[in-house]
């Protein structure tokens, strides 16, 4: 494991925020751990923040993870941050998840991201 995560709760959202590498394996071990970040039941909002961290998907990771994520993910709407210079492979992993029934949706900008959960 070569990243660090921390996990904060504001408003009824989890902030979920990595720092350091991630890889495929570390990703499927998180999205399958999940629910022992959250220790209010009731929050089905999510922020990923992923701008300081290294590593990101492509396209055969993308639709291997996607499909083996947990069904308790889709009760949540997952709203990703990420670079601008990595956001368009963000936004691939985002049309592979909702393909599958995920709401995800990846953002650039941390207050467009809480006004997409906040309003939605």
């Amino acid at each position: 494991m070569s990243y660090k995560l921390a996990v904060n709760q504001k408003n009824k959202i989890l902030f979920v925020t990595f720092t350091g590498k991630l890889t495929k394996l570390d990703i499927f071990s998180l999205a399958l751990n999940a629910r022992s970040y959250i220790k209010d039941e009731s929050i089905r909002k999510v922020v990923v923040d992923l701008r300081d961290c290294a590593g990101r998907l492509n396209l055969f990771d993308s639709l291997d993870l996607a499909g083996t994520y947990p069904a308790f993910l889709k009760e949540f709407r997952i709203a990703i941050l990420d670079i601008e210079e990595n956001i368009e492979k963000s936004r691939m992993h985002e049309k592979i998840a909702h393909n599958r029934g995920f709401s995800i949706v990846c953002f650039t900008n941390q207050e467009d991201a809480e006004d997409w959960l906040e309003n939605k």
